[in-house]
């Protein structure tokens, strides 16, 4: 028998004693059970695990309930964030705090970030970064920040802790389902920020500020959808356009990603759920991987998956145990509609 991972499972022993009650007035009286525990009156048989079964949590994974993969329509999102292109959008879907992006060139000095923005669901804006160096020195315009009901600018510096905010802030909220226009000048010390062509911000930084750096999107706690980015020097020269490529991993909360290409959770065109896993292989073979699976010497199992896209090689399906491949199946290139390609493993 081969065995990819251990499967555990725990019996409890309950006793549980239920009070009888009749029907009809009864006169008050006092109850007493007593137990012997050094008395016998039969035994459990050895082939009795437990009375109570029940499917919630799965319980009975593996056994009467013979399906063996988790999450088959990666409905089972984790909110750790992950970002997405989709529709010539960069996406984020995830729920967690300070979920960031940047690109761009770390020597820009003096430019102009425009962009659309808009928010899809969550508790405050989106953070447009610019002259960001790294996760601690950077600049943020924080759009709908402090509880959706301010915009204003924060630093961070490497040394003082936690970011903070610098220079005055304003009252605002970001709405939900609106495109808005933003547009962020760096020029010197000065920064200027604008929110559909108002001004909202205009600062000038003291010695400590950053120089130069990249450019940049966050959320916190929000999801939220970018389009049309674009970053200018200040006498009209294009430096970016279009859309940074992405490269993270997000998969739904049972899968893995593995090899280097990029795997992404996205909405477009899914199958019979929100959602499906778009994977794109460059060079090396890249992929998603689930475990545990228990599987028994002798034993057939089926399977399927339904997939569409190019890849002219075709697919695989494979059982590992750590390097040792087991089992493999090599299923035929997928077209551009869903389709489904079943498999079947005897197990050696």
């Amino acid at each position: 028998m081969h065995r990819l991972n251990f499967l555990f499972s725990a019996a409890l022993l309950a006793i549980v004693v239920y009070p009888l009650v009749a029907l009809g007035a009864q006169p008050d009286r006092t109850v007493r059970l007593g137990i012997d525990p050094t008395r016998v009156v039969n035994r459990v048989d050895e082939k009795i695990y437990g009375h109570f079964l029940e499917h919630i949590y799965h319980s009975v994974n593996g056994g009467l309930w013979g399906e063996m993969v988790w999450d088959r329509s990666f409905e089972e999102r984790t909110d750790t964030g992950g970002w997405s292109l989709e529709n010539e959008q960069l996406v984020q879907r995830g729920t967690a705090e300070n979920l960031r992006l940047t690109f761009g060139d770390p020597a820009w000095r003096d430019y102009e970030f425009t962009l659309e923005a808009k928010k899809t669901a969550g508790r405050e804006g989106f953070l447009i970064l610019f002259r960001a160096k790294d996760e601690k020195d950077f600049y943020w315009c924080n759009l709908g920040g402090w509880g959706n009901t301010r915009h204003g600018l924060e630093r961070g510096r490497g040394g003082e802790g936690r970011w903070r905010p610098i220079g005055p802030s304003i009252d605002g909220a970001i709405q939900t389902g609106r495109w808005y226009r933003v547009k962020v000048r760096c020029e010197g010390k000065r920064f200027r920020a604008w929110l559909d062509d108002k001004l909202l911000i205009d600062f000038t930084d003291d010695d400590r500020g950053h120089p130069a750096g990249k450019v940049g999107v966050g959320t916190w706690r929000t999801q939220a959808r970018f389009r049309n980015l674009k970053v200018t020097s200040l006498d009209g020269k294009m430096l970016y356009e279009g859309l940074p490529e992405v490269t993270s991993r997000n998969t739904s909360r049972r899968w893995k990603a593995y090899g280097p290409g990029s795997i992404q959770l996205v909405t477009e065109q899914p199958l019979n759920s929100n959602y499906s896993q778009r994977i794109v292989a460059r060079d090396e073979e890249t992929g998603l991987r689930q475990q545990p699976f228990c599987l028994r010497k002798g034993e057939t199992y089926h399977g399927s998956l339904y997939a569409r896209g190019r890849a002219p090689d075709g697919l695989v399906v494979r059982f590992r145990d750590g390097r040792e491949v087991i089992m493999e199946k090599r299923l035929p290139a997928p077209t551009d509609q869903w389709k489904p390609y079943p498999f079947e493993f005897a197990c050696p």
